[in-house]
C-alpha cells in the first residue's frame, strides 16, 4: 500500500499517478492529504504551474467522497474569512464552481458572498474569473464593480484581463456590446470600464514610445551611471549589436568595478554567444557574488569552447555546483554526457536541484535531439517538481516514441493541460500503429 507522505508527494507534483491509484484504491486514508491540496498550494512554483483546480477536481471524483469536499468548501467560503491569507482561494474559487455548475445552489450563494467579504485583492483575478466560468457576464459585472479603483496602478491590469475572459466566452463584439448597456445603467461599472480603457491605451502609447526610441549609440551610455534606464539602454543597444560590437562592451564592462554593469552586461549574453574569449566569464563563474556567478554561468551555455567544457566536466564533480556543471553543457555537449546526467539524476533529492538539471536537460535537447536522452528523461519525470517541465520531458518521449504504457496511463489524469493533450496525440498515434 502508497503510504500517505508518498501520496502527497504525487499531488504536489501534479502527477497523474494520484487519479490512476485513487481509481483503484478505497481513498479514505488519504482524504486528508487531498484536502490539504485543495485548500492550499502545494506546487513547487505557485507562479508558474498550471491551474491545480482541474486535476484536483478529478481526484476529488475519484475519491467518491465528494460530499465530505462539498462540505469542506463550502465551510471555508462561509467561514475561513477571518485568517484568509493561508489558504488558496483560487483553487477553493475554482472548486467550488464546479460544484455550483453540478446544480449546487447553495455553493453558488456561498461563492459570491466569499467574493464579496474577501475583496478584489485577497481573492485574486482566477476567483474572478471562476465566477465569469460559471455566470458569465453577470459574473462579470459582480467581480468588476468588486475592484478597488484607488489602487489602480497595482490591479486595474487583472481586470483588463477579466475582459479579455469575457471576450473568450462570448465573443469580442457581444461583450463590448453588453458593457457598453450595463454601464449606462450601473456608475461603478462605467468608472471600471473607463479605467481600463485609460489603461490599455496608456500601455498601447508607453510601448510605441519604447519601440520608437532610437537605438542609443555606446558612447551615449558607456560612461553613464547603472540605473534603470542605463539597463534598458544597454538591452536597446544589444539587440541590434554586431559580435564585434558585444566583444568590444564585454572587455569594458565584464573587467569592471561597477557590479551593477558587470551584471547588466551578463544579462544580455542569457541568450546569445560571448564572442570573445571566455577567460572573463570563467573567472565570473566562480564570482563570490550570487547574482554575478548565476548569471556568469548562464552566459557561459552559451559559450562553445574547450575551456567551458572542461570547467563543466570539474563542476559536475563537485557536491554543491554540479547543476552549474550540467548549465555549461548545453553548448559543449558530447555523446556519452547523458550517462553522467543520468548517473547525477539517480543521486540527487533536493526538488531545487533535480528542477536546475532537469532545466539543464532541457536546454541541452533543445540544441542537441539524442536518444540517449531516454534515461534521463524517464528519471526526470519520476523526480522533477514541477509539472511544466514535466509536459516537456514528456513531450520528447513521445517524439522518440519511447513513453511507456504507464506513462501513457497517468500523464491522461496530469495536473499539466500540455501534458495531457501531448499524450492524448500520442495515444491517437499508438491506436493508428
Amino acid at each position: 500500500m502508497v503510504n500517505v507522505s508518498t501520496f502527497e508527494s504525487w499531488v504536489a507534483k501534479g502527477l497523474g499517478r494520484a487519479a490512476v491509484f485513487l481509481e483503484a484504491h478505497d481513498s479514505r486514508e488519504y482524504r486528508d492529504a487531498l484536502w490539504q491540496a485543495c485548500s492550499h498550494n502545494v506546487t513547487y512554483d505557485a507562479q508558474c504551474e498550471d491551474e491545480r483546480a482541474p486535476y484536483l477536481w478529478r481526484l476529488i471524483q475519484l475519491s467518491k467522497q465528494q460530499a465530505f469536499f462539498r462540505t469542506q468548501v463550502l465551510r471555508l467560503l462561509s467561514e475561513g474569512h477571518a485568517d484568509s491569507t493561508q489558504y488558496d482561494w483560487a483553487q477553493l474559487f475554482g472548486l467550488a464552481r464546479r460544484f455550483a455548475a453540478a446544480g449546487g445552489a447553495e455553493m453558488r450563494r456561498a461563492l459570491y458572498a466569499a467574493f464579496e467579504q474577501l475583496g478584489f485583492e485577497t481573492a485574486g483575478l482566477s476567483s474572478a474569473a471562476e465566477l465569469i466560468a460559471l455566470d458569465g457576464f453577470d459574473g462579470f459585472v459582480f467581480a468588476a464593480c468588486r475592484f478597488d479603483r484607488s489602487h489602480p496602478d497595482n490591479e486595474v491590469w487583472m481586470v483588463s484581463s477579466l475582459v479579455g475572459d469575457l471576450e473568450d466566452r462570448m465573443g469580442k463584439e457581444q461583450a463590448a456590446v453588453l458593457m457598453a448597456e450595463a454601464a449606462r445603467e450601473n456608475a461603478r461599472l462605467a468608472a471600471v470600464v473607463e479605467t481600463v480603457r485609460e489603461f490599455e491605451e496608456k500601455i498601447e502609447e508607453e510601448n510605441a514610445q519604447y519601440k520608437a526610441l532610437p537605438r542609443p549609440s555606446y558612447v551615449e551610455f558607456k560612461n553613464q551611471s547603472a540605473n534603470s534606464s542605463w539597463a534598458s539602454a544597454l538591452r536597446r543597444w544589444a539587440t541590434g549589436a554586431t559580435p564585434k560590437e558585444i566583444q568590444m562592451a564585454g572587455e569594458d564592462f565584464l573587467s569592471g568595478a561597477e557590479e551593477e554593469k558587470v551584471w547588466g552586461f551578463l544579462r544580455i549574453l542569457n541568450r546569445r554567444a560571448y564572442p570573445g574569449n571566455p577567460e572573463r566569464l570563467l573567472a565570473l563563474a566562480d564570482d563570490e557574488r550570487p547574482r554575478i556567478r548565476r548569471a556568469a554561468v548562464v552566459a557561459l551555455s552559451n559559450v562553445a569552447h574547450p575551456e567551458v567544457r572542461r570547467r563543466a566536466q570539474d563542476l559536475l564533480k563537485t557536491k554543491d555546483r554540479f547543476g552549474d556543471g550540467a548549465r555549461l553543457l548545453v553548448s559543449n555537449y558530447e555523446p556519452g554526457d547523458f550517462t553522467i546526467l543520468e548517473g547525477l539524476l539517480r543521486q540527487v533529492e533536493s526538488d531545487d536541484d533535480v528542477h536546475d538539471v532537469g532545466f539543464s536537460v532541457q536546454s541541452i535537447l533543445e540544441k542537441t535531439r539524442t536518444t540517449d536522452a531516454e534515461g534521463s528523461l524517464l528519471l526526470l519525470y519520476e523526480k522533477t517538481p514541477c509539472s511544466n517541465c514535466r509536459r516537456w520531458f514528456v513531450r520528447l518521449l513521445a517524439e522518440m516514441k519511447k513513453i511507456p504504457d504507464w506513462m501513457r496511463a497517468e500523464c491522461l489524469y496530469d495536473a499539466n493541460g500540455g501534458t495531457v493533450e501531448v499524450v492524448e496525440r500520442d495515444v491517437k498515434l499508438v491506436e493508428k500503429g
